[in-house]
């Protein structure tokens, strides 16, 4: 999804019959209005804000931050859009590209946050989990503004469980221990869809449905990726 494109605008034409026969003429047009930003846009710019807000950026690096969002989401509106009209991919590699996508962002956010600020932001490995998602499901499902805020709060809830029983050293962990992990994360994975169920639409529940399970790896991966 481009976060920031603008539209081309139809000039319209008025034209004022003359009295009596009078030959018609052309009136200059209105002012074109400026295109509506794009969901992704708008997601991009809500996450600009909210890292401004909790990491205290200067204005130099607002500058940076925002097309750094800006191009994590047009990258997913476009790989979402690949999947979906080329069914001949292997969907599994879905879950790889929206991870490169993700880390390829924190990369770029690296080099623009002082070495306080990106402590702050990695320490809270669950939210930037939930916020990542969000994003992935406002590309994929069409969230409206309405929506995203609820959905974010759900996501949030449910990568904060899953981060908590994942734990830490998560790859050093015995099998037995990693089944009874796996077995509570598929509870909290369906008590989040039963929130989720409340506030999408019924397409976009169809939709989820879908690719939920992709969305739910994505967040299994990044919460182990992100456990120390």
């Amino acid at each position: 999804m481009s976060r920031n494109r603008t539209a081309a605008a139809m000039l319209a034409v008025m034209l004022a019959a003359a009295a009596s026969g009078a030959r018609a003429q052309e009136t200059a047009p209105p002012p074109a209005k400026p295109a509506a930003p794009s969901m992704a846009a708008k997601v991009a710019a809500r996450q600009t804000d909210m890292m401004k807000n909790d990491l205290d950026l200067t204005q130099e690096q607002v500058d940076k931050v925002g097309p750094i969002n800006q191009a994590e989401m047009t990258k997913l509106q476009e790989l979402l859009a690949r999947y979906k009209n080329d069914p001949s991919l292997d969907r599994k590699n879905l879950i790889r590209d929206a991870v490169a996508v993700s880390k390829s962002r924190d990369e770029q956010l690296r080099q623009v946050l002082t070495p306080p600020q990106w402590e702050t932001w990695q320490a809270a490995k669950s939210e930037r989990t939930a916020e990542g998602i969000t994003r992935l499901m406002t590309v994929q499902l069409d969230l409206t503004s309405q929506q995203i805020p609820r959905i974010d709060q759900i996501n949030r809830t449910a990568a904060k469980a899953m981060g908590a029983e994942i734990g830490r050293n998560f790859q050093e962990k015995s099998k037995r221990e990693k089944a009874r992990i796996a077995r509570k994360l598929r509870d909290i994975g369906e008590e989040r869809d039963r929130d989720l169920v409340k506030v999408l639409s019924t397409d976009q529940w169809g939709a989820y449905q879908k690719n939920k399970e992709e969305m739910k790896e994505v967040m299994r991966e990044r919460l182990e990726e992100q456990a120390p």
